[in-house]
């Protein structure tokens, strides 16, 4: 009863979050005004702006330089907020016009793999708008088109990813579920589309060790599994922020030899690659607030 109750009070202020952000004028918050305005103490004294800093420290020498460091910081917060400010006024305001640069490239890249005998697998990133582009994937496939998602702690945030994804047409496999594996499995095997985010470190650390950022860093084994155990065409896709409700997906295929015996160390460093040079390209719309590396200061 009183999961019944909290998931309907949870449901009712989502529902109130959306109408508020539906109104909520754009042009306060342009960059340059967030960044003169947003308080450097809470990128400096929270969990996730101290871990930002570490991160940032860590990949690119002109982090030295501590202000440029904390505009960084304050850049890549903004983009943080103003593309879940602009997806969720995307979803109450179907009206809305959003361009999009890359939509026939990524349906060309997905419909090809398609073709073949083999389910398809897609990677990208927490950069940009990862969620909008789960959106976009599911226009431009035709199959059915899953998504990975973690276990959410509380209702709230649970009811939200729920809400989110079902508005952006992304179907979800949970992957704290006991029966995940059997479910992945089921939806490969009838050529649906699985979605993976890989640039979060993997459970206890505990996966293929590759080069990151001049790091050997840990990936999940999982997307480089399925591949080779399908022979599946990949995809990789990420959707980047260029201007208020300008998006650019930036996709391709890859191709691997599955019977040269491509190793998951080999695969896995193939797309942690993609996803690196993605990230240089745009580094302040890469979700730097993860604790990605072990031991930083």
């Amino acid at each position: 009863m009183k999961e019944l109750i909290c998931g309907k009070l949870s449901r009712i202020l989502i529902w109130l979050v959306i109408k508020l952000i539906s109104f909520f004028p754009l042009v306060l918050i342009r960059e340059k005004i967030f960044i003169f305005f947003f308080p450097s103490f809470i990128i400096k004294r929270t969990k996730g702006g101290k871990q930002l800093f570490s991160n940032i420290k860590a990949v690119f020498p002109w982090a030295k330089d501590e202000k440029k460091l904390l505009l960084f910081a304050k850049k890549n917060f903004y983009h943080q907020t103003i593309i879940f400010i602009e997806t969720l006024k995307i979803i109450a305001n179907p009206s809305i016009k959003v361009k999009i640069e890359g939509f026939d490239e990524l349906s060309k890249n997905m419909k090809r793999a398609e073709k073949g005998s083999n389910p398809p697998l897609i990677f990208s990133g927490h950069i940009g708008n990862w969620e909008y582009l789960g959106h976009l994937c599911a226009m431009a496939c035709n199959h059915k088109f899953y998504a990975l998602a973690k276990p959410v702690s509380s209702i709230l945030g649970e009811n939200f990813l729920k809400w989110l994804r079902e508005k952006l047409k992304i179907n979800i496999l949970w992957t704290g579920k006991n029966n995940f594996q059997r479910e992945m499995i089921r939806t490969m095997r009838n050529k649906n589309w699985v979605a993976f985010l890989m640039d979060q470190k993997p459970f206890d650390r505990v996966g293929p060790k590759v080069n990151f950022f001049n790091r050997q860093t840990e990936f999940v084994a999982g997307p480089a599994k399925m591949a080779i155990r399908f022979k599946s065409p990949v995809v990789s896709a990420f959707c980047i922020r260029k201007a208020p409700f300008h998006y650019k997906i930036i996709s391709s295929s890859l191709n691997f030899d599955y019977e040269k015996e491509e190793t998951v160390e080999d695969i896995t460093q193939c797309f942690a690659k993609q996803i690196e040079c993605i990230i240089k390209e745009h580094p302040e719309q890469w979700c730097w607030t993860y604790k990605r590396w072990k031991n930083l200061t």
